[in-house]
């Protein structure tokens, strides 16, 4: 998995403007009700298009201790619906991606349940003071906690988390996911070899009303796609 916002990173310049500069008030509100920090005003979401696969293939690239090939890129855009990009202003800092899984074989009658895999979640070191990974996985699995279409029941969201990486495993237990145990030799270009398995239920205990209706997004095509996490007072 990604290596996720580290507290030892300062706050780039590039993102010290008036609008993520205010989110100071906001921070203090969260913090009484979420164990964990909730972005900035100028964060945004945007949707992951064949035309950005290739600027998340050079996000991966320079956050991941894994190598994706052009493969994953290509499939991950079939599916779109649990996969955001996360911009702070006009710069895309962040991206999570995953992927519904089909029910295993269950007994005849039993009532078969979908599955939520975290592929990716990843966060320019620069940016891993702001929330923008809290933020992106907020999204999903909120929206994973909300009634799917097609019939599909999402049952859990799990993940596989490199054993060396403390802080993620910290990061994802702060957020409701349980460690499971060791899957060994779960990677093949990293050494140890062995992944947590990590598993949250769903509905999601922290799930966030805003990104309850799918109906809520609002997207602008000129400004990456973004999707508005909240409205804008006397905005348009």
């Amino acid at each position: 998995m990604g290596r996720l916002p580290d507290d030892t990173n300062p706050a780039p310049a590039s993102v010290s403007g008036q609008n993520c500069a205010s989110s100071s008030d906001k921070a203090q509100t969260s913090a009484a009700k979420l164990p964990f920090p909730e972005p900035p005003p100028c964060f945004g979401l945007g949707q992951l298009t064949r035309h950005n696969a290739m600027q998340l293939k050079q996000l991966n690239l320079a956050t991941l201790p894994v190598t994706y090939g052009d493969t994953l890129y290509e499939q991950l855009q079939r599916h779109s619906e649990f996969s955001r990009l996360g911009y702070l202003g006009e710069v895309m800092v962040g991206a999570i991606c995953c992927r519904v899984e089909a029910p295993a074989t269950t007994a005849p009658g039993a009532k078969k349940k979908h599955r939520l895999y975290i592929m990716t979640l990843s966060v320019l070191k620069p940016y891993r003071r702001y929330g923008v990974a809290s933020g992106l996985l907020s999204y999903v699995l909120s929206r994973a906690s909300q009634p799917q279409t097609g019939g599909v029941e999402l049952e859990d969201c799990y993940l596989h988390v490199w054993t060396e990486n403390k802080y993620a495993l910290e990061f994802y237990e702060k957020r409701g996911f349980v460690n499971e145990g060791i899957q060994e030799d779960y990677y093949t270009d990293v050494s140890p070899t062995s992944a947590y398995i990590l598993r949250a239920p769903l509905p999601w205990i922290y799930a966030d009303a805003k990104f309850a209706s799918r109906h809520a997004d609002d997207y602008d095509v000129t400004q990456h796609n973004l999707v508005a996490t909240a409205p804008t007072p006397g905005g348009k």
